[in-house]
């Protein structure tokens, strides 16, 4: 078996174009960088970034119809540097966090979990005006005992 190049390929019960969404949202989340995306012909190409024990890592990633609503993912790993034996183990380690947040992503859109940008901006502002009023809360009980203080002890 070759240790500059492996591949692998997983069947998903989502039409072609429902993946191909999924994997340009999916990639960057777990530190692989589409490069080339092209949904026409189902292919995205990326890029895994160095570590300890690779230079990093050229993924092609192709999504094929099988019949509808049925899709495969055909995933290679290449090693940037092909003479990198202690790179090889990076091909199953990409193998699997792809398809496994692929498919987690997949069920949560399935299940309704996925939250539009929208959403998650409402969230995030609701959050940080709940910590800021705390802070601003805080803050008047801070100002109202130095202020009860200096009459007290004056």
């Amino acid at each position: 078996m070759s240790t500059g190049m492996q591949s692998t390929e997983q069947k998903f019960q989502f039409p072609r174009e429902v993946v191909l969404e999924a994997l340009k949202v999916v990639l960057p989340s777990i530190g692989i960088q589409p490069k080339n995306v092209d949904m026409f012909i189902g292919r995205i190409e990326a890029s895994a970034g160095a570590s300890a024990f690779s230079w990093g890592e050229r993924i092609s990633i192709v999504v094929d119809e099988v019949d509808p609503g049925n899709c495969v993912a055909r995933i290679e790993s290449s090693l940037k540097v092909g003479g990198n034996f202690t790179g090889s183990g990076r091909h199953h380690k990409n193998f699997s966090s792809i398809i496994f947040a692929l498919s987690e992503y997949l069920q949560q859109a399935e299940n309704g979990e996925l939250k539009t940008n929208r959403q998650l901006l409402d969230e995030q502002i609701s959050r940080s005006s709940g910590a800021s009023s705390g802070v601003t809360s805080m803050l008047w009980i801070c100002i109202a005992l130095a202020v009860a203080s200096y009459f007290v002890f004056t």
